[in-house]
């Protein structure tokens, strides 16, 4: 090769951390995907090995949680994929990013059940039902529009995990550096009119209650300052732990669970939903919806998700950090302590309830 080419699998590498700042991969190397492993001391990548592409998964995921910004796995093909298929699994549920990037069949043989090492008949469908999208390139100059697509699913949409699947042949080939394929993506955006009406319904509120979601993961001063110009109790789902501190006055922390706080939360006159499903591993309540006796404004970068499970009065369609901004800057800032006092009634109770249930 010549000195400016490089093997798809190193432009692979090259091309995450020189436009797209990754720094960190997790997975096994193995034959199948040795060409991306190949690139990462030369783009200074950091790869982290466990003993399992399980463990990878749940690595990648994890590093998602704490960072806010996407895992990336290099797998093999194969098993390699399968056995990442449960933390592929749990991002797509809790809405995180993750990129998963895997080996497959030489291209000869895709589809064919010829029998080589490690085949599946389709790779890509396999891990279609839990990813936003799931591809098989044989074309390296396909690559840098999908990953520029997944990257966009990332931080322009509900984020969920991205399969991209390569053969082994075609890892190998010799090409020039991939360069960017800059897409012009628009993310949702609530209207200003429904912005105004959200605020006056707000500003009526006596009670006000917001809970946060792991759509909040990268709006946590937005949502502090939100409850503080509300002076509202902040209850977090399990996904949104971290999104608030816990010392917070207002954060009443992760005690939605407990059948006390969820009567409040039924008779609060607003509730502020903000980027949570409120699915039943947040409630534990035994899948029932919450029955809320006064009005809703609901927060979701997801279309199809601001109707699901609850009738919201305003329904803002928009990411949570912009949203919140905006609706902070109309809303009406109160001087009560009543918030306050209400977080540490739920934080209290919670307390109380789980030291009799497990301290001895």
């Amino acid at each position: 090769m010549a000195d400016d080419q490089m093997r798809v699998g190193e432009a692979i590498i090259d091309l995450l951390a020189r436009e797209y700042g990754v720094d960190v991969v997790f997975g096994i190397p193995g034959v199948h995907n040795i060409e991306l492993y190949r690139g990462l001391h030369r783009s200074g990548v950091r790869a982290i090995s466990p003993r399992h592409e399980q463990g990878a998964g749940f690595m990648a995921d994890g590093w998602s949680i704490v960072t806010g910004r996407p895992g990336v796995c290099v797998l093999i093909s194969g098993p390699g994929v399968t056995n990442a298929l449960t933390p592929i699994a749990q991002a797509y549920h809790d809405s995180r990013p993750m990129l998963v990037l895997a080996s497959t069949t030489p291209t000869d043989a895709l589809g064919k059940s010829f029998g080589p090492l490690h085949d599946l008949p389709d790779q890509a469908k396999i891990a279609e039902s839990v990813c936003a999208f799931s591809k098989t390139v044989t074309d390296p100059e396909q690559l840098p529009t999908l990953i520029e697509q997944a990257f966009n699913i990332f931080t322009s949409s509900r984020p969920r995990p991205v399969h991209i699947a390569i053969p082994m042949d075609v890892l190998a080939q010799p090409c020039q550096p991939l360069a960017r394929k800059r897409l012009v993506v628009t993310k949702p955006t609530a209207s200003p009119s429904e912005i105004l009406r959200a605020a006056e319904l707000i500003n009526s509120a006596q009670n006000p209650v917001v809970i946060a979601g792991g759509g909040c993961v990268n709006a946590g001063s937005e949502i502090v300052a939100f409850a503080q110009a509300l002076d509202a109790p902040v209850l977090l789902t399990g996904n949104a732990k971290g999104v608030m501190p816990s010392s917070h006055e207002l954060c009443a922390g992760n005690c939605l669970v407990f059948g006390r706080v969820q009567r409040d939360i039924e008779a609060a006159d607003v509730v502020v939903v903000v980027g949570t499903e409120l699915s039943d591993t947040d409630l534990y309540n035994g899948g029932r919806a919450l029955n809320f006796a006064g009005k809703i404004v609901r927060i979701d970068i997801d279309q199809a998700q601001i109707s699901r499970r609850m009738s919201p009065t305003v329904a803002l369609v928009g990411d949570s950090a912009t949203t919140l901004r905006e609706l902070t800057a109309k809303v009406t800032k109160r001087k009560s302590q009543t918030g306050a006092t209400q977080a540490k009634i739920w934080r209290e109770h919670a307390r109380a309830k789980t030291n009799a249930k497990f301290v001895p």
